[in-house]
């Protein structure tokens, strides 16, 4: 769903631009910008561009390049702009050169896993979709900047290693203050229905907290006890609550949580169970035998049949 304002406004109607790349990084850009009004076209065999990094030796080819070409529109005229997005743009080449790297190198992994006790991978491309975010916004302002048109400049520059630090930042703030990183707990959202719903809870204010809770039956210690934790998640990556705030939860069903929710000004919303993924450490080899394969079950209501032995005469009984 595209914003109203930016669906009225597209100030990038009538601008032609081309997205080189075929990962995630130039597939939101290229999202973003014919969201813009831009009309846009995908080029993924421009070797030059994509493969020239690697061809002179510098490093993996970059993860997208994004061009566009000089035009007037209803923002008023504006010149071409290029942004090329490297995957190690601050750090060196050999550190950062996909989305695992990026997530294990500038600490994503870290901060992911603080709640398990040791680093876990996102699941998603969060730091290439942070990347191709910049480079578009790059791109806006290049092209209308307060410069006369037709005027060419260097190509902007980002990285995906830069987009990964920036998400986090704010945990690298925290980690480096007086007090240190905490320490890792676990415990903590989503919480689950009576039926087995699993959900995740928003309380922008303790007032709401406090309230949701008691409407649950919590007693109100272990509410307040677990407000500090929980207001505290999007810094701290840690959020252990009460097991008293989880046992209220699973007393009421989904329906329910969700009324007394709205009414106490708080906002619940329904997540997917977990499904498993990737192993935590993408890098740890193992050697050694290959696994046995596993025993084939038996049919049901048969037991495992009993192998014959030989007896004299040849035959088997």
């Amino acid at each position: 769903m595209i914003h109203p304002v930016v669906q009225g406004f597209a100030p990038l109607a009538g601008q032609q631009c081309t997205v080189t790349g075929t990962g995630t990084v130039a597939r939101v850009a290229a999202d973003h910008l014919r969201r813009l009004g831009a009309a846009v076209r995908a080029d993924r065999a421009d070797r030059a561009a994509v493969g020239g990094a690697a061809a002179e030796g510098t490093g993996p080819p970059p993860a997208a390049r994004l061009r566009a070409a000089g035009s007037t529109g209803p923002a008023g005229p504006s010149g071409a702009a290029e942004v090329l997005v490297r995957w190690a743009d601050a750090l060196p080449t050999e550190l950062v050169h996909d989305e695992t790297s990026a997530q294990a190198v500038c600490g994503l992994m870290h901060v992911h896993g603080r709640r398990h006790g040791r680093p876990r991978a996102l699941r998603v491309d969060v730091a290439a979709t942070a990347a191709a975010v910049l480079a578009t916004t790059a791109l806006l302002a290049r092209l209308h900047a307060d410069e006369p048109p037709g005027e060419r400049h260097p190509a902007l520059s980002t990285g995906v290693d830069r987009a990964a630090l920036t998400l986090a930042a704010h945990h690298l703030a925290v980690g480096g203050s007086d007090g240190g990183p905490p320490a890792a707990a676990p415990g903590g959202p989503p919480f689950r229905s009576a039926e087995g719903t699993w959900f995740e809870i928003e309380a922008l204010a303790a007032e709401g907290w406090a309230a949701f809770w008691a409407a649950l039956g919590a007693p109100r210690e272990a509410a307040r006890d677990g407000w500090r934790s929980f207001a505290d998640r999007f810094t701290t990556a840690v959020a252990p609550l009460p097991r008293a705030l989880h046992a209220a939860t699973r007393r009421h069903r989904w329906a329910q949580l969700r009324g007394r929710a709205d009414r106490c000004g708080v906002s619940v919303c329904a997540v997917a169970a977990a499904a498993p993924g990737p192993p935590s450490d993408p890098w740890l080899l193992r050697t050694g035998p290959p696994p046995a394969p596993p025993l084939r079950p038996a049919a049901r209501g048969r037991p495992p049949a009993r192998p014959r032995r030989p007896v004299a005469g040849g035959r088997a009984r």
